[in-house]
């Protein structure tokens, strides 16, 4: 019975797999890319799901209500941010969040300096080498804590995911 939003939902995938499996919920998706959101609303028309699946044009001014989400989960778009938003972003997500809601990130860390050759970030290294084209930076831990909890999140729990994701999970 509670709600879910998916931030950079993409076509929603996550959000209907997750509907199948907690039918009496509610499932919200954000997104910028047009496309995505449209096959995003295609597959959801297609399986009967508009009560319980929105999709979001996070370039519109319609946004989620404020305090009206149990859970949000951002899955490899973090890094995607662009850095003078992710402040901003972060905070816009806890207004959506009902009081002791959680924010669930599954991301690269990148690694300091000192640990650039780890076998354990090499996941990491790689997705900044490939997302510099892009402008995009993969954020440190420290980074990533900074921004969370700037944004008002406790700090976050980590966990290794696979031996290369990070799996952030905040309140």
């Amino acid at each position: 019975g509670g709600s879910l939003l998916d931030f950079g939902c993409g076509t929603a995938k996550l959000l209907i797999k997750a509907s199948n499996l907690y039918q009496n919920a509610k499932f919200y998706g954000l997104d910028i890319d047009k496309s995505g959101i449209e096959i995003a609303n295609k597959s959801i028309k297609k399986i009967k799901k508009e009560d319980s699946i929105k999709i979001y044009d996070g370039s519109s001014n319609v946004k989620p209500n404020t305090n009206s989400i149990d859970i949000i989960t951002m899955v490899e778009v973090f890094h995607e941010i662009s850095k003078e938003i992710r402040p901003i972003i972060l905070k816009n997500m806890a207004n959506y969040l009902k009081p002791n809601g959680t924010l669930l990130i599954l991301d690269e860390t990148m690694p300091e300096i000192e640990s650039l050759k780890d076998p354990s970030s090499s996941l990491a290294v790689l997705t900044q080498y490939n997302e510099m084209t892009w402008g995009n930076e993969v954020p440190t831990k420290l980074e990533q804590d900074n921004l969370i909890t700037s944004a008002g999140f406790s700090l976050p729990e980590r966990k290794i995911i696979g031996g290369l994701f990070t799996l952030l999970v905040s309140k």
